[in-house]
């Protein structure tokens, strides 16, 4: 079983890595020195209730480290593969109180499996972090909680694809996203908030039309366990394949009836900034062109 699940994780890298990464298209967008930054209205279920509040996704590319796994200060290191980062962002009140979110993930810019991800959840109880890194064997998974049911855990984790991939794989070549049935580390967001125990699970994905908009495609994740879920990526068709909404879809049974709850974010502005170099007081006058007042 072991060895089932470490070749279809290759065979996914093989496949996704037959995209654009090295093609003319791709590297003008992605290497002219910007990060892609979209924002996004969300409606975030917490606590059986829908609560409105902010979501952002930064894309952009880095030097990484193969064996540090961390961004390289020399970009001319041996050591380097390039890969598009997704920071992922929400902000959102339960109540009186704040939730931040930010999941971090890095993945070869020719596609295929996340080689780190990290999660941090904040709110006035208190805070968690998790991280997995990518070996030879599968991932070392690592989670740090408050919750007395979660604790302090680090764990070697077989090989399977983290959903945290599937956002790079979008926007690198979403004609390798996986299809049909794989195997899956739910995303470490929806494991905390839920408190599942971070393991595999089998998983199937669907490419299609949208629904809607001839100009969109939808790319739909699914698992039954350890309980009924769905995630809707929806985006452009044509390069650079930008993501402009997502549900997230999870299912209780109360009293013998299913019901759905469902989380979904609708994409309000794009811009592509150096952002790092936007450090000062009047640089805050641009967050207007994302639709975000200070």
């Amino acid at each position: 079983m072991k060895l089932l699940y470490f070749l279809s994780l290759q065979l996914f890298v093989i496949f996704a890595s037959q995209g654009l990464a090295n093609s003319e298209q791709f590297s003008k967008y992605w290497h002219a020195g910007l990060a892609e930054i979209s924002s996004y209205d969300l409606e975030q279920v917490r606590y059986t209730e829908l609560h409105r509040g902010t979501a952002t996704l930064i894309f952009v590319t880095e030097p990484f480290s193969k064996t540090k796994q961390v961004k390289l200060d020399d970009y001319q290191s041996p050591e380097k593969v390039d890969v598009l980062k997704l920071n992922y962002t929400k902000n959102f009140y339960t109540g009186v109180y704040p939730y931040h979110v930010m999941t971090s993930s890095f993945v070869p810019q020719t596609g295929g499996a996340a080689l780190k991800v990290t999660t941090t959840i904040q709110e006035w109880c208190g805070h968690i972090f998790s991280q997995i890194n990518r070996t030879k064997k599968g991932y070392n998974y690592q989670l740090y909680s408050y919750f007395e049911s979660d604790g302090d855990q680090s764990k070697s984790l077989k090989p399977a694809l983290p959903e945290e991939s599937l956002w790079a794989q979008v926007r690198i070549n979403p004609q390798a996203l996986p299809i049909g049935e794989f195997k899956l580390y739910p995303s470490q967001e929806i494991s905390r908030f839920k408190h599942w125990d971070y393991q595999i699970v089998t998983a199937t994905g669907k490419l299609t039309e949208h629904l809607r908009d001839k100009q969109l495609m939808t790319y739909t994740l699914a698992h039954e366990q350890p309980q009924k879920r769905s995630l809707s990526l929806h985006f452009t068709r044509e390069f650079p394949h930008e993501i402009v909404a997502w549900e997230e879809k999870c299912y209780l049974v109360e009293k013998g009836k299913e019901i759905e709850t469902t989380t979904r974010a609708t994409k309000k502005k794009t811009v592509r900034w150096p952002y790092w170099q936007m450090n000062s007081n009047k640089d805050k006058v641009k967050l207007k062109d994302l639709g975000i007042e200070d």
